[in-house]
């Protein structure tokens, strides 16, 4: 299996002003591939520190993708740096200042010496043509590796991949897809996911498994250790069976997908009426597309006034129980669908901290409500965190709680 090392290079990845997502977008674009990542690592602007890194990966990877350090700057040296490796000449990529050029010329902008920089590479390369920026990459080839060097911005260096490094890749080294595949499961501890899967029947000689979890959300991953080598959709029917309501199916990277189609199918109509979470139930239904066809609107009910005058919630409700309470809840939800003539309305009211909470209502007690044609429902959950998680956790929550209600 050939293996490939990924250097990142700028000061600024080291000193943690900007983060690295550029080596993990490459592993993850290289992983279908038959070729390992056999390291990463980062090193900062200066000559001879870059240099030692280039060395180091050409002398240890069949392959080396360089990004970063292809720009106009003083501090960009990737082409340099690998000057004093190869001894090469360099050139001016004639297709690149053509677009440069005429990209600059719409600003009434004209090329400078350090511009030119910025579209050389060096002779006798393989360019790889930038369509989103105006830096090329390019493709050193010989007898023992491969060096391939592309932009920093990771749009650019993401594109590229996929449309020029991944292709040539699997052209030069007549290379299949490994495949992969992942489902997610809401609401469980990671602890209780993993004791989960390992009791499915999965071969583990052929398929490899992880999980990685985020804001209430576990991602399952399996992958093959070589081409066609078990039966993934077998595995997807296990996980849906062991999981059940848990389970978000694979076509489905969020709950609120799963949401919206589900909305769609049923022809149903839904609205929210938030407190604690601000609107952001409402964010996480409009951030997919096509969710206008099933998303009435919301109601950012934040102080009593509101949830009184908007919302319909009763005066004697708030004084004997409480903003935070199942019983105000539902008449949030009764109210929101009611206002907004929603089939479904769903209420989020809570207390998300640091403050405003006691012994009877602790930070973290959010309460929520449901109503449809059929009554209104309730139910209380506590969360632990910060004001942000707390937030967060009971958005999920409500879209969960959607969810399950569609199905």
């Amino acid at each position: 299996m050939k293996s490939i090392t990924v250097l990142s290079t700028g000061n600024e990845l080291l000193s943690g002003a900007t983060a690295d997502t550029n080596s993990g977008s490459i592993s993850r674009a290289l992983f279908p591939l038959e070729i390992s990542t056999r390291m990463i690592l980062v090193v900062g602007d200066d000559m001879d520190d870059m240099e030692r890194a280039l060395r180091y990966g050409i002398d240890t990877s069949d392959v080396l993708i360089v990004t970063g350090g292809l720009g106009p700057t003083d501090d960009d040296n990737t082409i340099a740096a690998l000057q004093k490796i190869f001894g090469f000449s360099i050139r001016t990529d004639g297709e690149s200042r053509d677009r440069m050029e005429k990209f600059f010329n719409t600003l009434g902008m004209s090329l400078s010496a350090a511009d030119i920089k910025m579209v050389e590479v060096p002779a006798g390369v393989r360019v790889i043509p930038n369509g989103t920026g105006l830096a090329p990459g390019f493709i050193i080839q010989n007898d023992k590796n491969i060096i391939i060097a592309l932009p920093g911005v990771p749009a650019e260096m993401n594109e590229m991949m996929e449309l020029s490094v991944i292709p040539f890749l699997t052209d030069e080294y007549g290379i299949q897809l490994r495949r992969n595949i992942a489902f997610r499961v809401i609401g469980m501890k990671e602890s209780e996911i993993n004791s989960a899967v390992a009791s499915m029947e999965i071969p583990h000689d052929r398929l490899a498994w992880g999980i990685t979890a985020r804001d209430g959300i576990a991602t399952v991953t399996f992958s093959e250790k070589q081409t066609r080598a078990a039966d993934l959709d077998s595995i997807v029917s296990q996980g849906r069976k062991l999981f059940g309501e848990r389970f978000l199916e694979p076509a489905y990277g969020r709950p609120e997908e799963e949401a919206v189609v589900l909305l769609r199918e049923k022809r149903k109509s839904v609205s929210f009426a938030e407190s604690c979470t601000g609107g952001l139930v409402s964010k996480r239904i409009t951030d997919i597309p096509g969710s206008s066809d099933v998303f009435v609107g919301g109601v950012v009910a934040y102080s009593d006034e509101v949830k009184v005058r908007l919302l319909g919630v009763s005066k004697e409700t708030l004084t004997r129980h409480g903003a935070v309470s199942e019983e105000t809840a539902a008449e949030m939800a009764a109210g929101v669908r009611g206002v907004l003539a929603a089939d479904i309305g769903i209420s989020i009211t809570g207390i998300a901290g640091p403050g405003g909470g006691s012994d009877a209502k602790p930070i973290g007690t959010v309460c929520f409500g449901s109503a449809d044609a059929t009554g209104v429902k309730t139910f209380s959950r506590s969360i632990s965190g910060n004001r942000d998680r707390v937030r967060t956790i009971a958005s999920l929550i409500a879209i969960e709680y959607l969810r399950t209600v569609m199905r």
